[in-house]
């Protein structure tokens, strides 16, 4: 039998496979057995012991309790956080706010909160290369009490995957709304590893949740592709940049100069004089051709130095 589901795992679950949506019946929390295998992820395994949890303390309640949350489900509100597809009932109610409360590290809520609604989060932007991987909002609501930010991630996919967004799921802890970055990369390469030349997007989703009522927001996607790019740096030391200066590639002569190029590119790079008083001495590398062509498979920093004429 194919069961309408009482609370959408909401993304959190991973592969919907083995593990679906589920109803309370007779009690007891029951497992849609429509669908897919016995193989659960970490993931799912993690969603439905919070459902456990949250099915054995509804069990818990008072009957005025009970009631409470029903009457809650049939208010427009209530109607509003279930949608069209969820049976109007208190038990749904409790579990698919108290699921969010509960993930979010508090404690389930025996009284239905009275709900006002999140407003989903502002654009966001990621930016990911091999060492740095960094999410950012654009903006915050004036107040973040009991306000969290939930991000979900893809694993590093190809360029021609489709659903990307439906593979997202947690891998870090809810994190309080800021405009600064917020480095997920530890969290993110010890769930999925780095992403790769072959794999090199990934695929965000995220939203907001009141930690006190339960509430979710509505969901804002974004995707983000590896930047290959690869850095070259020049630079002269703090003692002799009164001698001498670089650039790459002709671009503007200063005490320092930097160029991102693709892996494989060739560029050249020049050390100058500012005078007829100094001459190039030699790269940090070795090298004493004042002007040479490198090819770039590395990030590459090199320092100029200098030395008065004889």
């Amino acid at each position: 039998m194919k069961y309408v589901p009482s609370i959408a795992f909401d993304e959190m679950s991973g592969s919907a496979k083995g593990v679906t949506a589920a109803k309370t019946s007779g009690r007891k929390y029951t497992r849609n057995r429509g669908y897919g295998g016995s193989v659960r992820t970490s993931d799912q395994a993690s969603v439905k012991s919070i459902f456990k949890q949250l099915s054995q303390s509804w069990h818990s309640l008072t009957n005025a309790q009970i009631l409470a949350w029903n009457a809650a489900a049939n208010t427009a509100q209530g109607k509003s956080v279930l949608g069209s597809k969820a049976k109007i009932s208190g038990a749904n109610l409790y579990m698919r706010l108290n699921y969010w409360v509960v993930y979010c590290g508090g404690t389930a809520l025996v009284n239905p909160p009275s709900l006002t609604g999140v407003e989903a989060p502002a654009s966001a932007e990621v930016a990911l290369s091999s060492g740095a991987m960094t999410f950012t909002l654009s903006a915050i609501p004036s107040s973040v009490t009991n306000l969290k930010l939930i991000i979900l991630a893809s694993e590093g996919q190809s360029n021609g995957i489709t659903k990307a967004y439906s593979k997202a799921a947690a891998f870090t802890t809810p994190q309080t709304p800021v405009t600064t970055a917020i480095n997920i990369k530890a969290d993110y390469d010890a769930k999925y590893g780095t992403p790769t030349d072959a794999k090199p997007k990934v695929f965000f989703k995220y939203f907001y949740v009141n930690t006190a009522t339960g509430e979710k927001s509505g969901e804002l996607q974004l995707a983000a592709k590896l930047d290959t790019r690869l850095t070259v740096t020049l630079n002269v030391p703090a003692s002799q940049q009164s001698m001498g200066q670089v650039r790459i590639d002709g671009g503007t002569l200063g005490s320092t100069a930097t160029k991102s190029v693709t892996k494989g590119t060739s560029v050249t790079i020049n050390a100058v004089p500012i005078s007829g008083d100094y001459r190039f001495s030699s790269w940090s590398d070795g090298s004493s051709d004042a002007a040479r062509e490198l090819t770039v498979n590395n990030n590459i920093t090199l320092s100029a130095s200098f030395e008065a004429s004889e």
